[in-house]
């Protein structure tokens, strides 16, 4: 004989008619895309696409201003920022090595270092 459970008759009668009883609890759903992603993809949102440019024909004949950007002046500038991270990245990539050299120059010059070298072969001395 199987055995089945219902559950009382006040909980099949409270049934939520709408989805208003959900919010009440806090199951709300986002009700937009936008909502569901963090903070780390919402910031694609605030990034500068292309900052504002001079346009050469708005102006007619008149001379340039200096302190107008043109499509050049933004392309030198992503140029250098280029330059400047590349650089960047190679000082740190020489630190690194020197802080190499340092280190193995001092173990060769410690007591450590010498007998390690007479216990291996490695190195003169």
């Amino acid at each position: 004989m199987a055995v089945s459970y219902m559950a009382p008759k006040s909980v099949l009668n409270e049934r939520p008619r709408d989805g208003d009883a959900d919010e009440d609890l806090g199951f709300k759903k986002p009700q937009r895309i936008i909502n569901l992603e963090d903070d780390y993809r919402r910031r694609r949102l605030n990034c500068i696409i292309s900052p504002e440019r001079h346009d050469p024909f708005a102006s007619g004949e008149k001379t340039l201003d200096p302190l107008v950007r043109t499509y050049a002046d933004v392309m030198r500038e992503e140029a250098l920022k280029r330059e400047k991270d590349e650089t960047l990245k190679l000082i740190a990539k020489k630190m690194k090595k020197k802080k190499k050299v340092v280190a193995l120059i001092f173990l060769s010059r410690s007591p450590i270092g010498t007998h390690f070298r007479r216990l291996t072969g490695l190195g003169c001395g």
